[in-house]
């Protein structure tokens, strides 16, 4: 399986690209610094982890158009994010998985390996929320892509 890696820290792709490089099944066939422009270089892959950045909203709508459902390029989104909102949001948007940069390479794999086959994956601690915020059971009206975006921007001190 062909594997893009997109994340803004270099010393981070490098690590991942190790992780899965090891396990001989998967090769890295790419890697990119931002979602910005990268459409056109992942068009070879079959799997396409991203860090969730708000540029990756823009990204995942338009794979979403691009590609059939549960055909490839499948979406993980491997996050330091630990909102359950934004959890919701992306995979709302079209990502197939979601995790954390938090947890153990063998559970990175093992959401690969599920995505790969597929299927979809998301933390167990996650999985209620997620579950409710999909099926529209959530006491709270959700935020739209947009809303989300311009929301993250301002607490990260953008005007």
């Amino acid at each position: 399986m062909r594997v893009f890696l997109v994340d803004s820290y270099p010393i981070f792709r490098e690590g991942l690209k190790s992780i899965i490089t090891a396990s001989r099944d998967f090769t890295v066939v790419g890697e990119a610094d931002s979602c910005h422009d990268m459409l056109q270089a992942a068009k070879n892959a079959d799997l396409i982890i991203l860090d969730g950045e708000v540029d990756s909203f823009a990204l995942l709508n338009s794979l979403e158009k691009s590609r059939h459902k549960g055909r490839p390029p499948y979406v993980l989104v491997l996050t330091k994010h630990i909102e359950e909102q934004h959890a919701v949001q992306m995979l709302a948007a079209g990502a197939d998985g979601y995790l954390y940069k938090s947890h153990s390479p063998e559970t990175v794999m093992e959401a690969i390996r599920k995505i790969a086959r597929g299927g979809k994956y998301v933390p167990t601690s996650l999985a209620e929320t997620v579950i409710f915020a999909m099926n529209g059971v959530s006491g709270q009206a959700p935020l739209s892509h947009r809303e989300h975006q311009v929301l993250y921007l301002f607490a990260s001190g953008m005007a």
